[in-house]
């Protein structure tokens, strides 16, 4: 059987993340594995352009940021009994930051949901998590939403 000792948790923030934090801390503690808490963000560019005439961008990036990182904070405080737990905020389009970030580290396993996309939404925004599948970087514990 394959060791797994780097394990990704993508956790869209505007999302639940309750039915996956039980599949994500115990294969973390089985394996004794570090686990990654992910997010993904827009980048600055992408915040700036919604930015009203006489705000500072980077201030509201700022601001945007302060409040991602308490949220992520939140989720991390639920996982607190790993003893192998770390934080990564990273910037850009999620499944290409994912897969980046996955490939990057050598990551074993990847747990996420799968925000139940259905129809034209899907076809229009596609879906991350089968993005990441198909990037057949590692595999994938895909927990339906």
């Amino acid at each position: 059987m394959h060791l797994i000792k780097k394990i990704v948790f993508p956790v869209d923030l505007e999302e639940t993340v309750d039915d996956y934090i039980p599949y994500a801390t115990a294969l973390a503690e089985k394996f004794t594995a570090i686990l990654y808490l992910v997010t993904v963000i827009p980048e600055i560019v992408s915040v700036a352009a919604f930015h009203a005439p006489d705000a500072d961008p980077q201030a509201l990036h700022d601001e945007f940021l302060q409040g991602v990182e308490a949220k992520i904070q939140a989720v991390a405080e639920r996982l607190q009994n790993l003893a192998r737990l770390e934080i990564r905020i990273l910037q850009g389009g999620a499944a290409a930051q994912i897969i980046d970030f996955a490939r990057q580290e050598g990551v074993d396993l990847i747990i996420m949901g799968t925000h139940g996309r259905a129809g034209l939404e899907k076809a229009m925004l596609g879906s991350v998590c089968d993005k990441v599948i198909k990037s057949g970087v590692c595999p994938v514990l895909a927990i339906p939403t």
